[in-house]
């Protein structure tokens, strides 16, 4: 059965200014702006967010990573949220509550970053931030005390974190002939045990917008990056990268194709150091639904039971698709496919009431999309909201939160009483998703003209 939520704020749906914006994109237009910082604790089109770590029970911090979009400001920023204080400012019985952002800021819980941040990734071991960021080649690396949500730029001191800042040490790959490209627009890190080594430490890969793929080495420590190879002449407009779970080989989709680029690691045969990597293409993948399926957004592994899946956003047309994960094939076979509103962005794995979900975000439908990962049958959707753009999911406290690009808010969806219904324990519960608030004064539709 198919449970819908739904929710229509403040901000309008018709926001036609912001496409002026996408169009001086395109145009390659400059990404900073010399003006006034943002305020703090201020959401500016948000884009990406993360979760602390959950082993010891819920997570205690949303980390939120604000775009700058519109360039109103000099920088963007990522915020680190207290979800121990959310849940108390936002019960489970709010109905459309409105928190602002300073109400649930960390101690300490705010940095500055460069403007148009594409990927971020947490390692919650090391108690680290890294950030891809469009205005800066280089990998932005922010320290995050777990404990308490604080946040600290790499380079201390500094104004704003930037890649920068972060020590990164380019001096081995100029020796190999390397350079850095520059707009890097997905992340994925890896630890040097999947690809055979005996050391301790890390690999972290950037994809990049002109059709390369970055490799990084991290010190034992996490206090440097070294740049080592840069695998080029890939498929342009790489959108998403997620590395396979057991062979560990790259996917990396293409915005403007319908192929995904698969690339492997290989070590030096007789020394095995880890900064003797580089980076091999491994294959080729095309996806065809009936000769379409030719804007890929996003690619994410999973086991649902049934062995390695694989599951990709298109937007050409709009459609979740799932298959067994083969690194062989040139020609993914498609298990499953699903139909998904306009704008399919971004996509979550989560373990909920003993079943593998998919929530997927569609930005120009309004809609976040629950689907069982097994089967590919929707389960639920919350519609009415203004621009989802990512999401994750708080799964001890049945959360799922959604940043809301356009209205430049985090949304808090309540699961507890449509979970309660999928397991037959409903006891008259409204059998949907309940909106709960959102995080942020909402933008109207004016502002963004």
């Amino acid at each position: 059965m198919l449970y819908r939520g739904r929710f229509v704020g403040r901000a309008g749906r018709a926001v036609c200014g912001v496409l002026g914006l996408f169009v001086a994109m395109a145009g390659g237009c400059s990404l900073s702006n010399p003006g006034p910082s943002a305020p703090s604790a201020t959401l500016n089109f948000p884009t990406l967010l993360a979760l602390t770590d959950a082993s010891g029970g819920a997570p205690s911090h949303l980390v939120v990573a604000s775009s700058n979009f519109d360039l109103r400001y000099r920088n963007g920023s990522v915020l680190s949220l207290d979800l121990n204080r959310l849940s108390q400012v936002l019960p489970d019985d709010c109905e459309a509550c409105q928190v602002s952002a300073v109400e649930v800021l960390a101690t300490g819980g705010e940095v500055r970053i460069g403007s148009h941040v594409s990927a971020m990734e947490i390692d919650v071991q090391r108690g680290a931030l890294y950030l891809a960021v469009r205005s800066d080649a280089d990998i932005t690396r922010i320290q995050l005390d777990q404990a308490s949500g604080a946040l600290s730029c790499a380079s201390a001191g500094a104004s704003a974190c930037s890649g920068s800042g972060t020590g990164s040490d380019k001096s081995l790959a100029g020796t190999r002939g390397v350079s850095l490209p520059t707009d890097p627009v997905a992340m994925a890190i890896a630890e040097l045990s999947s690809f055979g080594s005996t050391h301790q430490g890390r690999y972290l890969f950037l994809a990049h917008r002109g059709g390369a793929v970055s490799l990084w080495l991290e010190s034992t420590n996490g206090d440097s990056l070294e740049l080592l190879d840069v695998l080029s002449g890939l498929v342009i407009n790489l959108s998403s990268l997620a590395a396979h779970p057991s062979t560990h080989v790259l996917w990396a989709p293409s915005s403007v194709t319908s192929l995904v680029e698969q690339i492997g690691v290989s070590l030096d045969g007789d020394s095995g150091e880890p900064d003797s990597a580089t980076l091999v293409h491994a294959g080729r993948v095309r996806v065809d639904v009936n000769g379409t399926a030719s804007n890929l957004r996003a690619v994410s592994f999973f086991d649902a039971g049934q062995g390695d899946q694989v599951a990709l956003l298109s937007r050409s047309p709009d459609l979740l698709l799932t298959s067994a994960a083969t690194t062989t094939d040139t020609l993914l076979a498609l298990g499953g496919v699903a139909s998904l509103g306009a704008g399919p962005s971004r996509m979550r794995v989560a373990e909920l009431g003993g079943r593998t979900m998919l929530f997927v975000t569609s930005f120009d439908a309004k809609e976040l999309q629950i689907f069982d990962a097994a089967t590919g049958t929707q389960l639920a959707v919350v519609d009415g909201l203004g621009g989802p753009f990512d999401v994750v999911v708080d799964a001890p406290r049945q959360r799922a939160y959604v940043a809301d690009f356009l209205t430049s808010t985090v949304r808090v969806i309540s699961l507890a009483p449509w979970l309660q219904c999928l397991s037959g324990s409903g006891g008259g519960a409204e059998c949907i998703p309940t909106y709960l608030g959102q995080v942020g004064e909402p933008r109207t539709s004016s502002e963004l003209l």
